[in-house]
């Protein structure tokens, strides 16, 4: 029995942990490595750390200063691309890299189709709570239909359920107006 089989050894490379494991692979952690992963060979290892470290200092090196507007349309500023998962890091919130959104060019057009485009979802938004109490379920049941006494209660309720809805939308839908401060559920 060798030392590599009672104890994990840690070998240092460049501010980075190379841990040889009792499998005999080599592991790789921290720094700008996203996770830990493992490898045959210590030159395998240590090439994944010096590309890892490469890319971080190219995105390093120079802010990309990128102008452009939020899904909300809220302007960010595109500092870098994020060295190891790709994803666009913002000087406003470098934080929202692990969101998933679309960013627009920042001109005055894409600003308006933007301010247009929420007062859409605010419009649809009161039409679906005008029609959700008259909505009718198109699955009306779980598993199997039986026997015929229960597709003919299945049938009945269904009318009466329909012409209550129906009463109801002749009485007539009120769609309330959106409101510019209304708040929009996404």
């Amino acid at each position: 029995m060798t030392n590599l089989d009672k104890i994990d050894a840690v070998i240092p490379y460049r501010g980075h942990a190379i841990t040889i494991t009792k499998d005999h692979l080599f592991e790789t952690k921290g720094g700008e490595l996203e996770n830990c992963q493992h490898h045959d060979s210590l030159a395998a290892a240590k090439k994944v750390i010096d590309g890892a470290m490469t890319v971080q200092a190219k995105a390093d090196a120079k802010p990309l200063d990128l102008s452009v507007l939020g899904d909300d349309g809220k302007p960010l500023t595109i500092r870098r691309i994020h060295g190891g998962s790709g994803n666009l890091i913002f000087k406003e919130a470098p934080n929202m890299a692990a969101s998933d959104f679309n960013v627009y060019p920042n001109t005055a057009r894409v600003a308006e189709i933007l301010a247009e485009r929420d007062k859409l979802r605010l419009r649809l938004s009161a039409l679906n709570a005008a029609l959700h109490p008259l909505a009718i379920r198109s699955k009306r049941t779980w598993g199997r239909i039986e026997n015929g006494e229960q597709y003919e209660r299945m049938v009945e309720k269904l009318q009466k359920e329909h012409a209550a809805m129906l009463a109801l939308a002749r009485k007539g839908l009120e769609v309330k107006p959106a409101e510019p401060d209304d708040e929009i559920a996404l």
